[in-house]
C-alpha cells in the first residue's frame, strides 16, 4: 500500500469485516474472496491463452467505443457527460476531448454500447467488456504499464462474470440488467487493482460499488429507449467513484450481504443466490475463456436469425417483393423478447432488439453491419415493410436444445410456392463456433476507421496486441484521438 494510502486509512474509522468462515451454510465470504484474488493477481500467474484472450476482448472493446464516438447518440453522451467537467485527464476515445477518469469511463462505457457490438458471457448474461473503459481512464490517469491494465481487465471480468452468473437468470427475470449491476462491481475491482488497492480496500470498494450501482432496468433494453446505453457506462463511472470512495476509507455492505441480516444488493435484486457459483475454481478457471464476440451489431438473441438469413440470400438472390413471408422459428426467450416491429419512429436500438427488422435487413441488403443501423437504413420502406411479413415463433424442439445451443431457423416462403431455409444451431462468434482472430481483426479495422484514419487504426491494432509489454500507454492514448500523427 502506496504512504498516500496508508495516511488516509489511519485517519480513517475502521471499515467493518465479514469473518472469513462466512455466513453459514451456501453463503461464502465472497467479497473477501474476490478482494484478496483481485488484489493478488499477477500477470505471470495468469495462462497464456487468457491473457490472449483478454487483449482480443480489449481490441474489441476499443474498436466498438471509437464507432460510437461516429455517432450522433454517442456526441449527445459527450455532450452531457461532459458539460461541467473541467479537467483533462483521461480521453474520450475517438474524440479530442479529455475529462475527468470518471466522466471518460461514463461516456466510453456509453459509446461500447452503442452498436450492440460488444462482447459478452452467455452463463451470466452480461457484457464483461463494461470494465475496460473503466480500466482505461484509470490507467491514463495513474500512467500504469500494460501489464498491470491486463491485470486490472481480468479482474474486472472474473468479478463481473461470477456475480451475474450467481444470479442467473432470476435476476434478468426480475427485470435488471446484469451488465449494470454486476459490472459496477466488476469496474469497482478494475479501478482497484489499477490505483494499487490492497484486499481490504478492494473488498471495501466492492462493497461501496454493491450499494451506489445503477438498478439498470431491463426494460429500457426491451423496449428500445435511448437511455439503455447508459447501463454500461455508468457501471464504468461508478466503479471508479467505489474506488474513490474506499481510497477515502468508506467501506459498504459486502456482497453477499451482513452476518445477522445478509440481505447484499444480489438477494435484494434476485431472491436466491448461487453464491457458490462466485468462488468455485476462483483463480483457476478463468471465465474470459468462454467469452463470445459479436459478428452482427444486435442482441445476440437476434444473431441466429441474422446468420440463417444471410445464408440464404447468400446463395439465391431474392427480390424482397417475390417473398410472401417469412416465418423465424428460435427458443422462448429470444421469441418473447424480441419479437417486435419497428417504425419510421423507432431508434436504433428499438431495431437493434427486433428480429423482424433484423431479418428483414439482412436479407434486403444482404449484410448486416453498423451500416444497416444507420438513421437511413432503420427507417427505409422496404426494410420496414418486408419486417412487416416477418412472423416470430417459439419452437419446443428447439427450446430442448437451449440452453446449450441456441438454434435458429429462417424460412422464406415466396409467392411462387418455394420454401427457402436455413438453420443455425450456433451463431457464430461462441467459443464453440468461434471468430477468428483475423476475422476479429477486420471487424476491429472497420469500427475503428469510422473514427480514424487506416494507418492510425493499424498502429492502435499493433500496440493493443503487445499491450502487456508496453510501459507507458500514452503513445496509445494519443493514437486513439484523431488528428495528426508524430
Amino acid at each position: 500500500m502506496s504512504a498516500e494510502l496508508q495516511t488516509v486509512h489511519r485517519g480513517s474509522a475502521p471499515s467493518p469485516r465479514v469473518p472469513e468462515e462466512g455466513l453459514g451454510e451456501g453463503r461464502p465470504a465472497v467479497t473477501e474472496r474476490l478482494a484478496r484474488f483481485c488484489a493478488e493477481l499477477e500477470l505471470e500467474a495468469i495462462p497464456r491463452d487468457v491473457v490472449d484472450k483478454a487483449k482480443l476482448c480489449l481490441l474489441d472493446s476499443v474498436g466498438t467505443m471509437l464507432a460510437a464516438a461516429t455517432t450522433s447518440l454517442g456526441m449527445s453522451a459527450l455532450r452531457a457527460a461532459a458539460r461541467f467537467d473541467t479537467q483533462p485527464i483521461a480521453s474520450v476515445l475517438g474524440t479530442r476531448a479529455r475529462v475527468s477518469p470518471p466522466v471518460a469511463a461514463l461516456v466510453n462505457g456509453t459509446f461500447s454500447e452503442i452498436f450492440e457490438l460488444q462482447d459478452g458471457w452467455r452463463f451470466g448474461n452480461d457484457h464483461p467488456c463494461v470494465v475496460i473503459p473503466a480500466a482505461l481512464a484509470v490507467a491514463q490517469w495513474k500512467r500504469a504499464t500494460g501489464k498491470a491494465l491486463i491485470e486490472a481487465i481480468v479482474a474486472g471480468y472474473e468479478v463481473t462474470n461470477r456475480l451475474a452468473f450467481a444470479v442467473h437468470p432470476r435476476h434478468l427475470a426480475a427485470g435488471f440488467l446484469p451488465t449494470g449491476t454486476a459490472g459496477t462491481c466488476g469496474s469497482a475491482a478494475t479501478a482497484s487493482r489499477l490505483m494499487g488497492f490492497d484486499a481490504r480496500q478492494t473488498a471495501d470498494a466492492l462493497g461501496v460499488a454493491g450499494f451506489i450501482l445503477p438498478i439498470s432496468t431491463a426494460e429500457n433494453l426491451w423496449c428500445g429507449y435511448t437511455a439503455k446505453p447508459l447501463h454500461s457506462g455508468y457501471a464504468a463511472k461508478l466503479g471508479i467513484e467505489a474506488a474513490l470512495w474506499a481510497e477515502q476509507g468508506f467501506a459498504g455492505c459486502p456482497i453477499e450481504g451482513t452476518p445477522k441480516r445478509g440481505r447484499g444488493f444480489l438477494e435484494i435484486t434476485t431472491g436466491d443466490v448461487r453464491f457458490d457459483r462466485i468462488v468455485d475454481r476462483l483463480g483457476e478457471h478463468y471465465t474470459v475463456r468462454d467469452v463470445y464476440f459479436k459478428a452482427y451489431p444486435a442482441c445476440r438473441h437476434a444473431h441466429g436469425t441474422a446468420e440463417a438469413a444471410l445464408r440464404i440470400v447468400g446463395q439465391c438472390a431474392l427480390d424482397p417483393r417475390e417473398i410472401e413471408r417469412i416465418d423465424v422459428y428460435t427458443y422462448t426467450l429470444s421469441a418473447t423478447l424480441l419479437d417486435r416491429y419497428t417504425d419510421r419512429d423507432s431508434s436504433m436500438i428499438a431495431s437493434q432488439f427486433s428480429i423482424p427488422y433484423v431479418a428483414a435487413a439482412a436479407i434486403v441488403d444482404r449484410s448486416l453491419s453498423t451500416r444497416q443501423f444507420a438513421e437511413e437504413r432503420i427507417h427505409d420502406s422496404t426494410i420496414l415493410d418486408l419486417a412487416r411479413r416477418v412472423r416470430v415463433h417459439a419452437d419446443s424442439a428447439i427450446d430442448a436444445r437451449y440452453p446449450e445451443v441456441t438454434p435458429t431457423r429462417v424460412e422464406i416462403r415466396l409467392r411462387n410456392g418455394d420454401v427457402l431455409r436455413h438453420q443455425i444451431d450456433m451463431p457464430k462468434g461462441d467459443p464453440r463456433t468461434p471468430m477468428s482472430v483475423r476475422e476479429l481483426m477486420e471487424k476491429f479495422e472497420h469500427l475503428g476507421s469510422l473514427a480514424l484514419d487506416r494507418e492510425r487504426v493499424a498502429r492502435v491494432r499493433d500496440e493493443l496486441m503487445r499491450i502487456d509489454g508496453l510501459d507507458d500507454l500514452a503513445p496509445l492514448f494519443e493514437l486513439l484521438t484523431p488528428g495528426e500523427m508524430r
